[in-house]
């Protein structure tokens, strides 16, 4: 087993949905307002993206178990210091680089005890600085801090006074409110997390209109709407703040979209896997760019896992296939 790069915080435990959301989702009701402001941003006031554009900015990590190298990374997320936070797969691990692409730290190694995962595949950065863990195959959500410190675990939820072992999650988002939103492929459905309820609720059902085909990621746009990649329905669905069908989009486009993001100005990046490229909508889900292509040269992709933009416009993505990051600058355009 790999020795982890960071310690592990005093006494750290496994909590059931109770205990986590107070020590969890506590720490993010208290993040400074301006975060919040910023993140409950009224995008209808800024004229929609017509065109947008990337430009190659580097390439980070290769294949490998070293620090900074990576085996099928598939998850991503950038907190709002430009910190990255990338799920390593195939590793069983989460590292930390900096804005410029240098590692940081990790933790992990495989295995089903506190500071282990087994096949992570989601993450995201929220902005109280904590981090949240998709740790898919322990069927369970890990808290860490923006140090990689461990802190808890959610492991259960309780419907009708009974608790039961989560699904398999996916990825994971939160929202400006506090909602901790994440899919479920087990039950291939998105759920959200109360802030105040004990039990984990479920938003969208297995029947009816709003389907789920093996939903993979998961964002929470600055109005609190929510995007998830439908992977084997080839298309992203969108809900509102309280998880209610809205729309969805890409069928006969895109092609078992592994990732989304959206940025704070309400446009949508998605990691477009099977087409190994890029697709950017604004927020009227109007198509307004693509980037990439097949290949293992700077600025190609093979299967890219998931994407994360920061407040700058650098765009990070999981190049999965590639065992590797590659880091964008995105040029908007608006009407």
């Amino acid at each position: 087993m790999r020795k982890l790069k960071r310690s592990i915080a005093d006494e750290p435990r496994e909590i059931g949905l109770a205990g986590a959301l107070i020590v969890g989702l506590a720490g993010y009701l208290g993040c400074a307002n301006a975060d919040r402001l910023h993140l409950q941003a009224d995008t209808s006031r800024l004229p929609p993206a017509t065109a947008i554009q990337a430009e190659f900015v580097r390439v980070v990590g290769g294949r490998g178990s070293s620090a900074g190298e990576f085996v099928r990374p598939s998850g991503i997320s950038v907190n709002a210091l430009g910190q990255a936070y990338v799920v390593d797969t195939g590793n069983d691990r989460v590292q930390q680089f900096d804005p410029s692409g240098r590692y940081l730290s990790e933790i992990g190694g495989f295995g089903w005890s506190d500071g282990q995962f087994n096949r992570p595949s989601g993450i995201t950065a929220s902005g109280s600085l904590d981090i949240w863990v998709a740790d898919t195959q322990n069927r369970r959500i890990v808290h860490l801090n923006a140090a990689l410190y461990w802190l808890g675990t959610l492991t259960q939820e309780v419907q009708d006074g009974v608790a039961r072992e989560l699904g398999y999650p996916t990825d994971v988002a939160v929202s400006a409110d506090g909602w901790l939103w994440f899919t479920d492929k087990d039950t291939d459905r998105l759920r959200r997390l109360s802030p105040f309820a004990q039990s984990a609720e479920i938003s969208t059902g297995s029947a009816g209109v709003g389907d789920l085909n093996n939903p993979s990621g998961v964002a929470v746009g600055p109005d609190g709407s929510i995007v998830v990649a439908d992977m084997d329905d080839d298309r992203i669905v969108l809900y509102d703040r309280f998880g209610n069908l809205l729309r969805s989009w890409g069928e006969g486009f895109l092609r078992r979209p592994g990732g989304v993001d959206v940025t704070w100005q309400g446009d949508i990046v998605i990691a477009d896997t099977g087409n190994d490229r890029i697709v950017f909508l604004n927020r009227l889900c109007q198509p307004v760019g693509t980037y990439g292509a097949s290949g293992a040269a700077p600025g190609a992709f093979r299967a890219p896992g998931d994407v994360a933009v920061d407040r700058h416009g650098r765009m990070w993505v999981a190049d999965t296939e590639n065992h590797r990051l590659q880091v964008f600058r995105l040029l908007r355009q608006a009407g």
